[in-house]
């Protein structure tokens, strides 16, 4: 922002200078209090007090050669006109490379009220600026946790009518070990029913019509298949023509005679990994022996008991 004001410049002659060794300056300004015993050395009439009237007011200046430094008396100084922004020498008399433009001597107590009041604006408008968005954060903070609250009281409110839609004495506590006794029972009647009768359907495909027969009873279910069948006299035969469903074994047959009647009885378990399994009537009219799981040598027909 450019300041309505004035630069004064005035002759070299009307300052005191001073080149000084001071490592670790590099910005120009007013000169530090403890380099004052530095000027003295060139300018013996220096006042002890610095901030008297007559006391002079000194800058500093870094460049190759050392510290340039630029005093005026306090009088002097105090006689500028207000709208003065800048007051600097027309020349530096002393041998460095010091920009005469780069001095001003109207800092610190004498710097200018349009520079003072451009900065405390500068500054009050910065500390508003922050103020104004602190103020919009702790407002938006303020209506998120407003709006947090109320979203948990209505989750609350619908938990409880959830709850007590399912029964008057469930709570949130009891609530996993009901869902899990239900997703128990639902797994429990998603499981498919056995279906008997594909393997019904195999078993009378593999029945025997060449040896016959009576059948009394026939039993199907998921784990076994019970058969149960009278013939006349010798059973050979129809142990020899009946034929194992594929992927089904047969125990060892069951024989009960009762003259001239055999009753046999049947079981068919599902074949285990490793048990030979007869393809469905792969012996279904044949009278060659069967395999070891199925073939089972009887005697001849019993005699009549007593």
């Amino acid at each position: 922002m450019k300041l309505p004001g004035s630069i004064a410049i005035w002759p070299a002659e009307r300052f005191y200078w001073s080149l000084i060794e001071a490592h670790g300056l590099r910005a120009c300004g007013p000169l530090p209090p403890d380099l004052y015993e530095s000027l003295s050395q060139d300018i013996p009439e220096t006042p002890a007090a610095i901030d008297h009237a007559n006391a002079l007011h000194a800058v500093c200046v870094p460049t190759s050669a050392g510290l340039l430094i630029c005093a005026a008396r306090g009088h002097e100084l105090a006689g500028v006109p207000a709208d003065t922004l800048c007051l600097r020498p027309d020349r530096v008399p002393l041998e460095c490379d010091a920009d005469p433009t780069r001095i001003n001597l109207l800092v610190g107590p004498y710097e200018p009220r349009p520079i003072r009041r451009a900065r405390w604006t500068r500054h009050g408008l910065g500390a508003a600026t922050m103020l104004t968005c602190g103020l919009l954060i702790s407002l938006g903070i303020h209506r998120r946790s407003v709006h947090e609250m109320e979203r948990g009281t209505l989750l609350r409110q619908s938990e409880a009518a959830l709850l007590a839609s399912i029964s008057p004495e469930m709570t949130s506590e009891r609530l996993p070990a009901e869902l899990d006794r239900l997703r128990r029972g639902a797994t429990r009647a998603a499981r498919p029913t056995p279906d008997a009768t594909i393997a019904l359907s195999e078993l009378l495909k593999s029945w025997p019509t060449v040896a016959p027969c009576a059948p009394l009873s026939i039993s199907v279910s998921e784990s076994a298949m019970a058969v149960a069948v009278t013939v006349e006299k010798d059973a050979t035969p129809f142990l020899q023509a009946f034929g194992a469903p594929g992927g089904w074994t047969l125990d060892e047959p069951r024989l009960n005679t009762s003259g001239d009647t055999i009753r046999l009885s049947l079981l068919l378990r599902p074949a285990t990994r490793g048990e030979a399994i007869r393809s469905p009537g792969s012996d279904r009219g044949r009278s060659a022996p069967r395999s070891p799981a199925t073939h089972i040598p009887l005697p001849g027909p019993a005699e009549d008991g007593p």
